[in-house]
Protein backbone atom coordinates (compact mmCIF):
# COMPACT_ATOMS: atom_id res chain seq x y z
CA UNK A 1 0.00 0.00 0.00
CA UNK A 2 2.97 2.50 0.59
CA UNK A 3 4.19 1.89 -3.24
CA UNK A 4 0.82 2.46 -4.52
CA UNK A 5 -0.22 5.76 -2.49
CA UNK A 6 3.08 7.19 -4.04
CA UNK A 7 2.15 6.04 -8.09
CA UNK A 8 0.45 9.64 -7.76
CA UNK A 9 4.15 11.25 -7.35
CA UNK A 10 5.47 10.13 -10.28
CA UNK A 11 2.60 9.74 -12.65
CA UNK A 12 2.33 6.01 -12.81
CA UNK A 13 0.04 3.21 -12.58
CA UNK A 14 1.73 0.21 -11.78
CA UNK A 15 4.94 0.74 -9.51
CA UNK A 16 6.56 -2.93 -8.09
CA UNK A 17 10.07 -2.93 -5.69
CA UNK A 18 12.86 -5.07 -6.21
CA UNK A 19 11.77 -8.19 -4.82
CA UNK A 20 8.61 -8.08 -7.29
CA UNK A 21 11.55 -7.12 -10.08
CA UNK A 22 13.09 -9.85 -9.40
CA UNK A 23 10.70 -12.33 -9.87
CA UNK A 24 9.36 -10.76 -13.29
CA UNK A 25 12.52 -9.12 -14.93
CA UNK A 26 12.35 -11.72 -17.60
CA UNK A 27 8.59 -10.87 -18.65
CA UNK A 28 8.03 -7.65 -18.16
CA UNK A 29 9.67 -3.92 -19.63
CA UNK A 30 9.99 -1.71 -16.05
CA UNK A 31 12.15 1.45 -15.96
CA UNK A 32 13.89 2.39 -12.74
CA UNK A 33 11.90 5.33 -11.13
CA UNK A 34 13.97 5.82 -7.71
CA UNK A 35 15.54 4.48 -4.60
CA UNK A 36 12.87 5.73 -2.01
CA UNK A 37 12.17 5.67 1.73
CA UNK A 38 8.60 5.34 2.20
CA UNK A 39 6.32 6.40 5.49
CA UNK A 40 7.13 4.44 8.66
CA UNK A 41 10.50 2.35 7.01
CA UNK A 42 13.85 3.23 7.39
CA UNK A 43 15.76 1.60 4.86
CA UNK A 44 15.27 2.77 0.99
CA UNK A 45 14.19 0.56 -1.69
CA UNK A 46 14.25 0.22 -5.16
CA UNK A 47 11.06 0.82 -7.14
CA UNK A 48 10.39 0.38 -10.86
CA UNK A 49 7.35 1.23 -13.12
CA UNK A 50 6.09 -1.66 -15.18
CA UNK A 51 5.46 -0.45 -18.68
CA UNK A 52 4.70 -3.68 -20.69
CA UNK A 53 5.54 -7.41 -21.63
CA UNK A 54 9.00 -7.71 -22.39
CA UNK A 55 7.50 -9.74 -25.78
CA UNK A 56 6.51 -6.10 -27.14
CA UNK A 57 9.42 -5.16 -29.70
CA UNK A 58 7.96 -1.24 -29.61
CA UNK A 59 11.70 0.13 -29.95
CA UNK A 60 9.80 3.34 -28.92
CA UNK A 61 9.35 1.85 -25.29
CA UNK A 62 12.72 0.16 -25.00
CA UNK A 63 14.14 3.66 -26.85
CA UNK A 64 12.74 5.80 -23.26
CA UNK A 65 13.59 3.71 -21.22
CA UNK A 66 16.79 3.79 -22.13
CA UNK A 67 17.06 7.37 -22.07
CA UNK A 68 15.67 7.62 -18.47
CA UNK A 69 18.04 5.33 -17.21
CA UNK A 70 21.00 7.34 -18.56
CA UNK A 71 19.22 10.72 -16.97
CA UNK A 72 18.51 8.80 -13.86
CA UNK A 73 22.73 7.82 -14.22
CA UNK A 74 23.69 11.42 -14.53
CA UNK A 75 21.18 12.15 -11.30
CA UNK A 76 22.92 9.55 -9.64
CA UNK A 77 26.37 10.84 -10.40
CA UNK A 78 25.03 14.36 -9.01
CA UNK A 79 26.26 15.93 -13.22
CA UNK A 80 22.59 17.99 -12.54
CA UNK A 81 23.21 20.24 -15.42
CA UNK A 82 23.18 16.87 -17.63
CA UNK A 83 20.97 15.00 -15.80
CA UNK A 84 17.96 18.17 -16.08
CA UNK A 85 18.40 18.51 -19.52
CA UNK A 86 18.11 14.96 -20.19
CA UNK A 87 14.83 14.68 -17.88
CA UNK A 88 13.62 17.65 -19.79
CA UNK A 89 14.14 16.36 -22.71
CA UNK A 90 11.66 13.47 -21.23
CA UNK A 91 9.36 15.89 -20.01
CA UNK A 92 8.14 16.97 -23.53
CA UNK A 93 6.16 13.83 -23.46
CA UNK A 94 4.17 14.22 -20.43
CA UNK A 95 6.38 12.33 -18.20
CA UNK A 96 5.61 13.28 -14.66
CA UNK A 97 8.81 11.14 -13.28
CA UNK A 98 11.22 13.49 -15.30
CA UNK A 99 9.55 16.51 -14.23
CA UNK A 100 9.67 15.21 -10.57
CA UNK A 101 13.04 15.06 -10.86
CA UNK A 102 13.89 18.34 -12.44
CA UNK A 103 12.65 19.64 -9.48
CA UNK A 104 14.61 17.40 -7.23
CA UNK A 105 17.61 18.64 -8.66
CA UNK A 106 16.52 22.44 -9.11
CA UNK A 107 16.52 21.55 -4.76
CA UNK A 108 19.93 20.39 -5.11
CA UNK A 109 21.95 22.96 -7.31
CA UNK A 110 20.50 25.43 -4.36
CA UNK A 111 21.18 22.91 -1.31
CA UNK A 112 23.33 20.05 -2.12
CA UNK A 113 23.06 16.27 -0.58
CA UNK A 114 25.51 15.28 1.62
CA UNK A 115 28.57 13.61 0.33
CA UNK A 116 27.86 10.01 1.27
CA UNK A 117 24.28 10.25 -0.25
CA UNK A 118 22.91 7.21 -1.06
CA UNK A 119 20.66 8.96 -3.71
CA UNK A 120 17.04 7.65 -1.84
CA UNK A 121 14.35 10.02 -1.32
CA UNK A 122 12.13 10.25 1.80
CA UNK A 123 8.54 10.30 1.37
CA UNK A 124 7.14 11.41 4.31
CA UNK A 125 3.38 11.32 3.49
CA UNK A 126 1.33 8.26 1.85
Amino acid sequence: SRLESINKYYGTYIMISENTYNKVKDEFLVRTLDFVKVKGKNKPVMIFELLDFSSNNDENIKKFIKDYEDALELYKNKEWNKAYEAFNLLSQNGDKASKLYMERIEKYKLVPPPEDWDYSYTFTTK
